[in-house]
This record gives structure tokens, C-alpha cells and sequence, in this order.
């Protein structure tokens, strides 16, 4: 059995009517003549995969620029490779693990803490090599900073998130990143 719906008398000029005005609606906005507008709408979908694939690859280039400039201006601390930064391009949290992570892989030794203003609040991910996960644990310093933003965080000793509630503490908790890794290696930060 199949349904079947009709539409008769004034109904059916009514649908008709709407139906001209939204083929009337898209040749104004292609500048179209009625026959072409199934060729038009296809190039332009063409045209936005396209723009759409331009666009990844330079999110891609610029990625990569941003991760070898941040590799290139870790600071030694203690003897470990410290990035502690804020970046603000990014749009929800799996940006900023995909980040940390990314970076924490080319330290190849070293703790990575990004930051970032996700939503209007403030949001942390630090990532931690294998070698140090004992020595400074990502689930450990993560709740140090999160503390600092007003809030808390937790997760693994190799990568852990924290959020907050005072935006306008983000920077603070980044400059903090130092001190807490010197607490964690027992030793003095003169």
C-alpha cells in the first residue's frame, strides 16, 4: 500500500503559487533564467566544496605554523620542555586536546598546557610525555590550574582538562604553570 496525498481546488492554486514564488525567489538570487537553476545550484555547491577544501588546508598550514613556532619557543624549566599558552583561534575542546596532544608528540619529552576562552569561560588541557606522566601528572597539574580559574579538572597522567568560571584569570593560571611543575619536582624556583 502506498499513500497518497493530493492537493485540489483553492489548495492546489495556493501550493502552485508558493511554488513560483521560490523558483521566482531563486532565480533573483542566482540572476538565473528558470532552466538554468539546477545547473546554477550545482555549480555553487561545487563552488562551496571547493572553498570548503581551501579553507581546511590552510586551517591545516596555519596549524602546522603555530605548532612549529610553539615548539620552537618551549622554554626549559628544571630540564623539561614547558609550553604554557594561550590560544585563542580555538572553537571547543577537542581543538585544544588535537592541539596539545599534537605538540606533547613533537617535545617527544616535555609538559604542554594550552588554554583558551571556549563559550566565554576558560578552558585548560595539559598534556604530559610518558617519560614525565610520574614526575608531573596531567591529571594533578590540570586541577592545580583549574583551581586558579575557579573551577577544577581531572583526567589522566598523560592528558587532562580543567574548566573555570573567571575568564579574566586564563593568563594568570598560565603564568602559574612554572611554579606548580617546580612544586611537583621538589625543588626551588630561584
Amino acid at each position: 500500500m502506498r499513500r497518497i496525498e493530493a492537493v485540489t481546488g483553492e489548495g492546489a492554486l495556493k501550493y502552485i503559487n508558493e511554488q513560483v514564488q521560490v523558483v521566482d525567489r531563486l532565480r533573483e538570487l542566482l540572476k538565473a533564467d528558470t532552466g538554468q537553476l539546477v545547473d546554477m545550484a550545482a555549480q555553487q555547491i561545487a563552488q562551496r566544496k571547493k572553498l570548503e577544501q581551501q579553507l581546511r588546508q590552510a586551517a591545516k598550514a596555519q596549524s602546522r605554523d603555530l605548532i612549529q613556532e610553539m615548539v620552537g619557543a618551549a622554554v626549559e624549566h628544571h630540564g623539561i620542555k614547558v609550553i604554557a599558552r594561550r590560544v585563542d583561534d580555538i572553537t571547543d575542546m577537542d581543538q585544544l586536546k588535537d592541539l596539545a596532544v599534537d605538540l606533547k608528540h613533537r617535545l617527544k619529552s616535555g609538559v604542554v598546557v594550552l588554554g583558551s576562552g571556549i563559550d566565554k569561560k576558560p578552558q585548560i588541557v595539559v598534556a604530559v610525555t610518558d617519560d614525565l606522566k610520574t614526575k608531573v601528572p596531567a591529571g594533578e597539574l590540570v586541577k592545580d590550574i583549574g583551581k586558579v580559574l575557579g573551577g577544577g579538572g581531572g583526567g589522566s597522567p598523560v592528558l587532562a582538562t580543567a574548566g573555570g568560571k573567571d575568564l579574566s584569570q586564563l593568563d594568570r593560571a598560565l603564568t602559574k604553570v612554572k611554579k606548580l611543575i617546580t612544586g611537583y619536582l621538589g625543588e626551588s624556583d630561584d
